[in-house]
């Protein structure tokens, strides 16, 4: 039997849908959206931090910085405090005793 023109373009017809739709379609889904960064954002991220003033230009977050830094600080005075010991002050006391002082160095000369 001889198929009519009309089937054979139908057939076709599907052929290419379905090439088309297998070629378009990504097997992983859809592609994340692409973001642009622009001028704008960068300049905003390099001026996020001042390092001459070392302060943060957002108040909030120069706030938490401090708070934080405020933590620390007293974190380490506290185990300093614990730490240091006499041996260690009698130490030092006694390098500076053993150095010899500008004046008596006039006085033999």
């Amino acid at each position: 039997m001889i198929e009519q023109p009309a089937e054979r373009v139908d057939e076709w017809r599907k052929t290419m849908q379905g090439y088309r739709e297998n070629k378009t379609k990504l097997p992983w889904g859809k592609n994340p959206a692409v973001t642009y960064v622009g001028e704008k954002d960068k300049k905003a991220m390099d001026v996020l931090y001042n390092p001459i003033l070392q302060r943060y230009t957002d108040a909030s977050k120069e706030a938490a910085v401090e708070q934080q830094e405020g933590k620390n600080l007293v974190q380490t005075l506290a185990k300093n405090k614990v730490s240091s010991s006499p041996l260690i002050l009698l130490r030092i006391v006694r390098c500076d005793m053993s150095r010899p002082s500008t004046s008596s160095r006039s006085r033999t000369s």
